[in-house]
């Protein structure tokens, strides 16, 4: 009896149009996670959200929201790892998504600084379509060492000049 329920309601949800039209502009949300020195989640913070008319992130925004983002409370972060997190679930698979826990098929691990490509996603998901942005504490310290290199010589002997020989 309980599932019947279960599937009547999927199937009238599946009839809905916001399930079925896919979005032309497609919705990003930026989060940055700080991760101090112990490893411990230190700050979670939300940026910015791009509505994009292509299905391109492109590498200067996402480098500048890297550099923007990486001091928090004077404290520098470096860029640990950066994951898009794009549903494109249509009406068909809907069943999939909601009762099957594979949430790691819509993660993908962003390997390169460059532009990040999404697919269009339903009306229903397209508000969370999301970039996290990972940074771990800076634990070297931010400094150069300087080296002097001398340029006289230590010699403590002197070369004799020869005088040329007349012939």
């Amino acid at each position: 009896m309980e599932t019947e329920i279960e599937d009547s309601w999927i199937k009238n949800f599946k009839e809905q149009e916001f399930i079925k039209k896919y979005e032309d502009t497609i919705h990003i949300s930026i989060f940055f996670i700080y991760i101090n020195r112990r490893n411990e989640l230190h700050i979670i913070k939300q940026g910015p959200t791009y509505i994009l008319q292509s299905n391109q992130f492109e590498k200067q925004d996402l480098i500048d929201n890297i550099k923007k983002n990486s001091f928090v409370n004077n404290q520098k972060y470096k860029l640990l790892s950066i994951l898009k997190y794009n549903v494109d679930v249509d009406a068909n698979n809907l069943e999939d998504f909601l009762f099957k826990d594979n949430y790691d098929k819509y993660t993908e691990t962003i390997k390169s600084l460059d532009t990040i490509l999404f697919s269009n996603s339903t009306k229903m998901f397209n508000d969370i379509n999301s970039l996290f942005i990972l940074y771990h504490e800076n634990i070297k310290p931010c400094y150069t060492k300087k080296i002097k290199i001398n340029t006289k010589s230590n010699r403590k002997t002197k070369s004799k000049r020869y005088k040329e020989i007349k012939k």
